[in-house]
């Protein structure tokens, strides 16, 4: 099931975001997140030492909307595509303390339950705008 949730987001990766339904999704998604983002502690003038992780991320709809919250941003997809347009465009809209790489939490033998201990408690807060409708 991984590899093909992996194969079909790599092939949409390029045009995940481009149609009239999912640019309104987006949208909403960011307005929403920035609307709670005090109640999620989140705070732009304190910033510094906060690690939000976006679990998959796809291009980064939640991560774009909370990066002015944290000091760092980690997206994680299985869509090695989907990381690829996501570090783009953190790239592009000159965003150095945003990045995202390939990765599948839920499988043991992609990241061992150790090194996801590991990963996952170093952050203050996560979120997942799509993994449960995949």
């Amino acid at each position: 099931m991984s590899l093909a949730n992996a194969e079909h987001f790599n092939q949409k990766a390029s045009t995940y975001d481009a149609g009239t339904e999912q640019r309104r999704f987006t949208a909403e998604l960011q307005a929403h997140l920035r609307s709670i983002a005090s109640w999620l502690g989140l705070d732009t003038s304190n910033k510094t030492g906060v690690k939000v992780l976006d679990y998959a991320c796809g291009p980064g709809a939640a991560a774009f909307a909370l990066h002015d919250y944290a000091g760092t941003v980690l997206g994680v997809d299985i869509s090695e595509n989907m990381v690829s347009v996501f570090n783009e465009r953190a790239e592009k809209a000159g965003l150095e303390h945003m990045h995202a790489i390939e990765g599948n939490l839920c499988v043991s033998e992609d990241a061992p339950i150790s090194t996801l201990d590991s990963i996952t408690s170093t952050f203050q807060g996560s979120v997942s705008s799509n993994y449960f409708c995949h």
